[in-house]
């Protein structure tokens, strides 16, 4: 069809695009100024400049964004109170009062062993013998 109407497709070539020899470093340029008079020099300028990234942090010094120290323990269940369409509330022995994240109804029973520990995105997971786990906050 494009040849009726007189037309050339054109012939299309490309080359690898290839990688800066200089990765990580950063071009200093000279500031245009009208202020120096004619026929000074600029001071030397130094090209280039080496981009500085933060050294990962050290094992066991504190995260960037100050998470908590890791919490695992293990308890036992003193009190449970459900309500209809609420979240679960758990007494244990240590005096800690820990909620359900999302109210779910679980197989959890006192005087049963639990354990807390820190889960891998946040927050804690309560866990049982049985493998029954919901998320769950601290309250006091």
């Amino acid at each position: 069809p494009s040849e009726e109407r007189g037309a050339e497709i054109p012939k299309i070539t490309s080359e690898p695009v290839r990688a800066p020899s200089q990765l990580g470093t950063a071009t200093v340029a000279e500031p245009v100024s009208s202020t120096r008079p004619a026929g000074e020099t600029a001071p030397p300028v130094q090209a280039e400049q080496p981009v500085a990234w933060p050294e990962p942090p050290a094992e066991g010094s504190r995260p960037i964004f100050g998470r908590k120290e890791k919490v695992d323990f293990t308890s036992t269940l003193t009190a449970i109170r459900r309500g209809d369409q609420q979240a679960m509330m758990f007494l244990l022995a240590n005096q800690q009062v820990w909620m359900q994240n999302a109210p779910r109804d679980l197989p959890f029973k006192e005087g049963e062993e639990i354990r807390i520990k820190s889960g891998t995105v946040g927050g804690y997971i309560m866990r049982n013998d049985n493998g029954t786990s919901t998320r769950v906050k601290r309250v006091r």
